[in-house]
């Protein structure tokens, strides 16, 4: 499923494609695909497109009035939400390139928009659980996890919340929006954090799930600037924009690709997800060359919260 280093990178380049352009008409070719009213659509103008999450945002301009919509005039714009799951891909075309070499349907194509310049944007999906709404109320309730207004402090009263493990917070949508499997275990590898990790608020004090009490506290909540929660914002921020700069990850389905048709080559710089069996990436896990490597320094791989799950336990057993 692509997380939000992939879909921030199609957004990316749908600004640069499809914004200014008039929808002159939309084509769904199956009806599961698309949950938007499509005449209302025909005639607006795409004057941005955003994110929350994993889940992208296209902001049409005023068309034709939307009586109850918008602002007072009833012409404010009207949001699509396209959230691609498991196997959505978007693909643009500009005017005179056609579908196929003998112009026959794409196997997978199931919506068409179609730009009063002749360029199209294609919605495929090959396993049909994608979607494309006008129901705002699909976005995660979660703050985006790259957004500036997401402290340390933020963050450490979010992990505080659930005794649940790290790794599932990190995964849960309503908490913090756009993290998924594979880099939640990138995020915890890069700050040395066991998956297994859980914190949870309480009276008085913040208690390791082992049930030993830690930093006593005088009100209840997760302690201000907490180096966990500093040290795990940043590793956030560096995993996700470091995919962001690569275009994302395309694994060996290819499942996942640009809006132009290329993949992206995070993939092959991961450190830890998929490398079960293999040796840690990380130097302090290796001792100098001629001598054994470190016990327990191999990847490894369980499941929490029934997602496959890396990670090392030399360096992430704190």
């Amino acid at each position: 499923m692509p997380e939000l280093p992939e879909v921030e990178t199609i957004r990316r380049q749908l600004e640069k494609l499809i914004v200014g352009r008039t929808i002159s008409s939309i084509e769904v070719l199956n009806p599961g695909s698309f949950r938007a009213d499509a005449d209302s659509l025909i005639g607006k103008t795409v004057a941005a497109v955003g994110r929350k999450g994993k889940v992208l945002i296209i902001t049409s301009s005023r068309g034709r009035a939307q009586r109850g919509r918008g602002d007072l005039d009833g012409y404010g714009p009207d949001n699509l939400y396209i959230h691609l799951k498991m196997s959505g891909r978007l693909e643009f075309r500009a005017k005179g390139q056609g579908l196929k070499a003998k112009g026959e349907t794409p196997k997978h194509l199931r919506v068409s928009f179609n730009f009063d310049n002749g360029d199209r944007l294609l919605f495929h999906d090959q396993r049909k659980f994608g979607w494309i709404t006008d129901d705002p109320t699909v976005l995660p309730r979660g703050t985006d996890v790259l957004d500036p207004q997401l402290t340390s402090e933020i963050l450490a009263e979010i992990l505080s919340s659930s005794s649940r493990p790290i790794k599932q917070i990190l995964l849960d949508q309503s908490k913090i929006a756009g993290i998924g499997n594979i880099y939640a275990s990138e995020i915890l590898w890069e700050a040395g954090i066991s998956p297994y990790k859980s914190l949870r608020a309480t009276a008085g004090s913040v208690v390791i799930s082992s049930g030993l009490p830690r930093r006593p506290r005088p009100t209840v909540g997760a302690p201000r600037n907490d180096k966990l929660s500093i040290k795990l914002l940043s590793a956030i921020r560096l995993v996700l924009n470091e995919a962001i700069d690569s275009g994302g990850s395309t694994m060996d389905d290819k499942l996942y690709r640009h809006v132009s048709g290329q993949t992206g080559d995070y993939w092959s710089r991961r450190r830890i997800y998929g490398r079960a069996g293999q040796p840690c990436r990380r130097p302090a896990c290796h001792l100098p060359a001629g001598r054994q490597e470190k016990s327990g320094s191999v990847i490894q791989k369980t499941v929490i919260g029934h997602r496959s799950t890396y990670f090392c336990p030399s360096c992430q057993s704190s």
